[in-house]
């Protein structure tokens, strides 16, 4: 035989032929009382009550076969006392719930049957039990808790509520559950306790209860589930006052700690630490700890650090599962728990703890569930995994377990695990007694296993131990591999860079394609239009021998070929610009006088149109260095645009004056850094049109054009800004959308920012100097041909009736250039009335306003152009029959597909011959004759897309045809019901009919009547009478009249007419 004591203090024994056997020094924390059979053992292991008494008795009550017993702790056994049917003095039931004392050698037991005061000496018992007419007596036999406060033995019942005995006058009240709040919460009493401060507190099946003895009111403490801080349950199961006064509570779902000032409690549950949620009992010991039994085992709770320890059968408990309410702490400090199978009597300061973390081995390593051998072929293992410190996998070893094991001999089951894996995961994973940890598809890396584990009393080992894992990548993923994708990568940048360079090289080449083509359509417009001008007034002069007229066209002639003289010039000054020939000569001279001579130019034709010129300085006199030609191109172009784009009666201002930049804060970002210079400030001011923030943004890009119809070249003002950067000046605008514009223009005193070869040699005088007259002759025609630019003005006056024979064709003339708009009307109106518009939205009201037979339209106008008015004309079915010439500069092919798209008649190309153009419009007019006269010599109903030219019309004329045959029997179906079904005003109903067949309303209607009844005609089913009547015409001899108006016979001659043929 040999001994051996290890670690933990346990003693192993070796026998020579029984084995190995273990002396464990923590066996037997708990002694385990029950049941063994002995007259002078326990007679039932169902404890259901313990209690000690003032003389230090123990006794214990169990269920139903047992007794009360009065146990020695010395000998462990029990003296029992039993119900004895034959004997009234017997306790009246073996069932003992609950146990109290009333005085020294007195007590009272609750049983299943019957309330007793108990007598130690004698065993005599006196019963108590309801008594049904007697309201003194209790009115529950079956008594759950009992508590004796002074005189007072309250007394928790099922089903009975609480009832109180006044054991002085032998008197008892009862306490139920009714409706009011504030009586007791329930009938079925588990619990009743009394706290340090008198409380008497009372746990039931329905919530926590606080009785007011003296007003005789309950307040209820119940589970809220809104409210976490309210209390766990309301099925109260044990009452337990610490010796902080701190009150907790057990129930089945959790222990409580109440906070009594603010009425709330805290809880705990197993995830707090607890080994079940359904608290039995509660006690505390003198250090402060407190012991709990539950359904799950029995716990230590630690209250200042939250900390639970647990012990279970494993322990030397009498079983997991305890009674509710079954507990005793002895006058010595020994506590007692029962349960169903006996209880436990221990001293908690005897309950010993090991300190001691348990060691941690690995003891396998598997793949794919295998074990691994070591030096075995595609082994990573050189020795055994206990003895490894770090082991190499490939990428295709994607599946490993690694076992490992604490050295815990007392109760390894109770050992518990937890591990990680570093770079891979953060968390620990608590695992309980699993010995095993297992990991797929990790990918390419450097891991760390860690493991670590507690011994019996939850002490761990936080060292553990661990076990690097290298994963090596796949090929594709190694260093160099990386490299090549790297440098692979970087190539396909590179390419990618250079196709998108080239790509925005192309783009861009296309935009500025688009710009140059966009220009050149609208240099070509207004190219096209003076040259129109000129051809029709020659024309006149070869033809004319009035003197007068051939000087008027000469005129026009001399205003159309300035106009064309000053476009082109400024596109050769706009590539000069671009090619940076474009020298600056400087002079020094009087900038105010200059301007100021410059601005009397302009002052005639700003008179014409009644516009206020003002011209203000602030200096009679400032010497400034500039390039004359230049800076006369400037102020032209900036006083043109005033003029042109402000209404009759608008006030324009030219103001001179000395400035600082830096005085400026509109100008804050053309200060590139400090300047110090000064500058002469010309500022143009109008009450103009004005311009929106999105056209400020981009006034002074080329090609920019401030029409929404892109007419004018859009070359203005960037050359303006250009010449005015070629003087280091500034240039900007200050404007708002319908109250006028305000543009500044900055050029800096003195000649310090010039290079010598910009500064004049020669001495300028101004006496001698011949301003250029091209921008003054330009805007005499632009002026001449263009219409007032105000906002309240976008209509010409209604013209006089020029022509006094309505039967004429009206066309309606839409153009925004004055002068030409006069000479088509000139040239119509010997054969047309004639109307006019000066854009596209003056030109759509006087459609919907006159109805015309024709619409000649230019195409590129201010407000609404050309294209959009014939797609709101075409797309209406009042107006889709009125055939429209488009006359435009635009003359590519996809121009006139797009004119075409949108339902144009005619698509004529500037600058166009008259004659061509007259001949045209006859032929349009007369197309629209000839569907009207064969839709009226027809003697059948014909289909309407014979009659007419668009789809629209077609629909129109078939839905109206449809509805005057589905009402056709009726003789009084009449226009007004017609314009009601069709849901159109009758004037109109009245135009459409009449421009798709000619006839008015009530004619169409008759004549559909005639047709439909030359058609049963026909047919030869039905006499004449019956056909008229079916026609809807009340009187035969009406239908005979005017169908012998219509076809020039009777119904019976048509008849017999065309049964010959």
């Amino acid at each position: 035989m040999s001994f051996c004591e290890d670690k933990s203090g346990n003693i192993w024994i070796g026998t020579f032929d029984s084995g190995i056997n273990i002396f464990k020094k923590n066996d037997n924390l708990f002694v385990h009382i029950k049941d063994n059979y002995l007259p002078s053992g326990m007679q039932n292991n169902r404890v259901r009550s313990i209690y000690q008494d003032s003389e230090q008795d123990i006794w214990i009550g169990t269920k139903v076969g047992g007794a009360l017993s009065k146990f020695n702790r010395q000998t462990l056994s029990f003296t029992h006392y039993r119900h004895d049917p034959s004997d009234p003095f017997s306790i009246s039931s073996d069932f003992i719930f609950c146990i109290t004392e009333d005085r020294p050698g007195y007590l009272w037991v609750g049983t299943s049957h019957g309330l007793n005061l108990f007598e130690k000496k004698t065993g005599k018992s006196k019963s108590f039990f309801p008594v049904p007419d007697n309201p003194k007596s209790i009115n529950s036999g079956e008594i759950y808790a009992l508590l004796k406060v002074e005189d007072d033995l309250f007394i928790g019942t099922a089903a009975g509520g609480l009832n109180v005995l006044d054991t002085k006058k032998n008197v008892v009240t009862h306490y139920m559950n009714t409706p009011d709040s504030n009586s007791i919460s329930s009938n079925n009493i588990w619990v009743i306790k009394k706290d340090n401060k008198n409380n008497i507190w009372i746990g039931s099946e329905n919530g926590l209860n606080l009785f007011h003895r003296e007003t005789g009111v309950f307040t209820r403490f119940q589970n809220n589930p809104e409210d976490s801080k309210s209390i766990s349950d309301n099925d109260i199961k044990c009452i337990y006052e610490d010796n902080e006064r701190n009150l907790w509570i057990g129930t089945i779902y959790g222990l409580n700690l109440m906070d009594s000032v603010n009425n709330t409690f805290t809880v705990y549950t197993t995830d707090d630490g607890l080994p079940g949620n359904y608290i039995s009992s509660v006690l505390g010991d003198s250090l402060g700890y407190l012991w709990i039994s539950t359904k799950k085992g029995l716990s230590r709770f630690n209250p200042e650090t939250g900390t639970f320890r647990n012990f279970t059968v494993l322990d030397g408990l009498q079983d997991n599962e305890f009674s509710p309410n079954v507990q005793c702490k002895t006058k010595n400090g020994e506590m007692l728990f029962g349960g169903n199978n006996g209880f436990n009597i221990f001293h908690p300061d005897s309950i010993s703890f090991d300190q001691k973390a348990p060691e941690i081995k690995l003891t396998d390593f598997r793949l794919f569930n295998k074990h691994v051998g070591i030096d075995t072929p595609g082994s990573p293992l050189k020795k055994h995994i206990s003895r490894c410190n770090e082991i190499t996998l490939s990428h295709e070893q994607t599946v490993l377990t690694i076992d490992y094991v604490a050295f815990n001999y007392y109760s390894p089951e109770k050992t518990q695990y937890a591990y990680i894996m570093d770079g891979f995961e953060k968390q620990w994973n608590y695992v309980g007694n699993k010995r095993e940890a297992t990991y797929t598809n990790l990918d390419p890396g450097t891991y760390v296993f860690r493991v670590k584990a507690s011994n019996t009393d939850g002490l761990w080992n936080e060292e553990g131990v661990s076990l690097i894992i290298n994963i090596l990548p796949p090929l594709w993923k190694t260093w160099w591999a990386y490299s090549l994708y790297a440098l692979s990568f970087i190539l396909i940048l590179l390419l990618i860079r250079h196709y998108s360079l080239k790509r925005i090289h192309e783009e861009k080449k296309r935009e500025q394609d688009q710009q140059n083509l966009k220009f050149f359509i609208n240099v070509s417009h207004e190219f096209r239009t003076p040259l129109t001008l000129i051809f029709t007034p020659i024309k006149k002069i070869l033809s004319s021998n009035n003197i007068r007229e051939c000087k008027e066209a000469a005129q026009d002639i001399n205003l159309s070929a300035n106009k064309l003289i000053y476009l082109i010039n400024q596109l050769l000054d706009l590539r000069k610009t671009d090619l940076g020939q474009l020298p600056l000569i400087a002079v020094k001279t009087d900038i105010v006088r200059y301007s100021h001579e410059i601005f009397n130019l302009f002052k005639g034709i700003g008179e014409s149109k009644n516009i206020s010129f003002i011209f203000q300085s602030s200096n009679s006199t400032i010497q400034a260095w500039f390039d004359p030609d230049k800076y006369e191109k400037i102020l032209n172009n900036l006083l043109s645009n005033a003029i042109k784009y402000t209404g009759n009666g608008g006030e324009l201002i030219l103001s001179i004056s000395r400035t600082d930049i830096s005085d400026k804060k509109t100008l804050i970002n053309y200060q590139k850094k400090k300047e110090k210079r000064k500058y002469v400030e010309i500022k143009v001011q109008d009450t103009g049109i004005g311009l929106s923030k999105e056209q400020i943004k981009h006034i002074f890009e080329r090609f920019y054009s401030r029409d929404a119809s892109n007419t004018g070249t859009g070359i203005g003002l960037n050359y303006s800004k250009s010449l005015v950067e070629l003087h280091s000046g500034h240039i900007l605008v200050e404007s708002e959308l319908g109250k006028g514009s305000t543009f500044i223009v900055l050029l800096p005193l003195g000649n310090k920012h010039l290079k010598a070869n910009q500064i004049s040699k020669t001495n300028f005088n101004l006496n001698n100097y011949k301003f250029k007259l091209n921008q003054l002759e330009s805007l005499e025609f632009d002026i001449a041909a263009t219409d007032d630019f105000s906002e309240h003005k976008n209509t010409v006056e209604e013209d006089i009736k020029l022509n006094p024979d309505n039967k004429l064709p009206l066309i309606l003339i839409v153009e925004d250039n004055r002068k030409l708009r006069k000479q088509l009307k000139d040239e119509l109106k010997n054969n047309y009335n004639i109307k006019e518009a000066i854009n596209g939205k003056d030109g759509l009201e006087k459609v919907e306003k006159y109805y015309p037979d024709l619409i000649i339209s230019d195409i590129m106008m201010p407000i609404m152009d050309g294209i959009n008015l014939c797609h709101q004309i075409k797309t209406n079915i009042d107006t889709c029959h009125i055939p429209m010439v488009l006359l435009t500069a635009k003359n590519l092919a996809e121009n006139k597909v797009e004119g075409f798209k949108t339902g144009a008649d005619e698509y004529i190309s500037k600058p166009f011959i008259l004659s061509i153009l007259k001949a045209r419009i006859e032929n349009l007019l007369e197309s629209r004759k000839r569907l009207k006269k064969k839709y009226k010599s027809t003697s059948v109903l014909i289909p309407a897309k014979e009659v007419t030219s668009n789809n629209l019309d077609e629909q129109f004329l078939e839905k109206l045809t449809q509805i005057v045959l589905e009402n056709i029997p009726d003789c009084n179906f009449s226009p007004t019901d017609l314009e009601k079904i069709m849901g159109v005003s009758r004037t109109k109903l009245y135009l459409k009919i009449n421009s798709l067949t000619g006839n008015g309303t009530g004619n169409f209607i008759r004549d559909i009547r005639l047709k439909y009844a030359a058609e049963l005609i026909l047919q030869k089913k039905y006499r004449i009478s019956e056909i008229s009547f079916m026609a809807g015409f009340r009187s035969h001899a009406y239908f005979t009249k005017i169908f012998h108006d219509k076809f020039g016979i009777t119904p019976l001659q048509y008849q017999k007419k065309n049964s010959s043929i």
